[in-house]
């Protein structure tokens, strides 16, 4: 898959919606962990992204951004991407371990930024990324965003 991928410097934070969907139609913020470092050619595919859990907001700051889409609503990506117990009903604490079978998308997505940012000499911060959930005409857009590291 062919994903646009952009430095992006987001000058407000972005909120988790308070209900099910957001006025900017925001349907879930997941705060995700990554273990590929600077250093790192050829690290495994499941280490792109290992864990999610379910964040308040993306704080404003730089971040290396991608976008993507999905053919189906925002609930049954959650569902077939992350797992049945990410669907918001467990609340913001419950720390989900990524299948790699389940979420290729998104395993493949973190992949490719992370590869585009090796191609344009970027420093990527080491560790975590943030993950946007929007519900566009029934369907799930995803964004990644990956904070930026020290130059």
């Amino acid at each position: 898959m062919d994903f646009t991928i952009r430095k992006l410097f987001l000058s407000e934070d972005i909120n988790a919606p308070e209900g099910n969907l957001s006025p900017d139609k925001t349907a879930a913020l997941y705060e995700c962990t990554t273990s590929v470092k600077a250093g790192n050619l050829e690290p495994p595919d499941s280490s792109h992204f290992e864990t999610a859990v379910r964040t308040g907001k993306i704080p404003a700051g730089q971040y290396f951004f991608l976008q993507g889409f999905s053919k189906t609503n925002v609930e049954a990506f959650i569902e077939g991407n992350l797992g049945a117990e990410a669907s918001g009903k467990n609340g913001q604490n419950t720390v989900i371990r990524v299948d790699p079978e389940k979420a290729a998308l998104l395993i493949q997505a973190a992949k490719e930024l992370w590869l585009e940012a090796l191609w344009q000499e970027i420093n990527l911060a080491d560790g975590k990324f943030f993950l946007r959930l929007l519900e566009e005409n029934s369907f799930c857009v995803f964004q990644i965003f990956r904070p930026l590291g020290a130059a």
